[in-house]
């Protein structure tokens, strides 16, 4: 009995895995593999597990805005320590440390989902 069980979920998740790169729900997932002939329980079981691999894959596949963030703000302070050296000048330098910290701020706000 429980050998049938795993082989027919199994079955359901061969079928349920070519949505993986779909935009489906949950539901509809759930619904398609009903139209299949899977039970209620295993296609609920299984559209959620598809949904959470595919979220997964999604955050995995992201780009990293932490990385870039501080990227541009070492950036900006090397830029904004340059400039001191170069003109001697204090609000020059304190000006480019304070646009660069602006500008990693709006990429920061810009790119995170809330």
């Amino acid at each position: 009995m429980e050998t049938k069980y795993n082989n027919i979920k199994q079955q359901a998740y061969s079928f349920g895995s070519k949505f993986l790169n779909s935009n489906y729900s949950k539901e509809i997932i759930g619904v398609k593999l009903q139209k299949q002939g899977f039970s209620g329980n295993i296609s609920k079981e299984v559209a959620k597990n598809i949904v959470i691999q595919r979220n997964k894959q999604a955050k995995k596949d992201s780009f990293n805005y932490k990385k870039f963030g501080s990227t541009v703000v070492s950036i900006w302070a090397l830029l904004s320590v340059s400039v001191f050296i170069a003109t001697g000048d204090v609000l020059e330098s304190l000006g480019f440390c304070i646009i660069g910290i602006g500008s990693t701020f709006l990429i920061h706000v810009m790119t995170t989902d809330k």
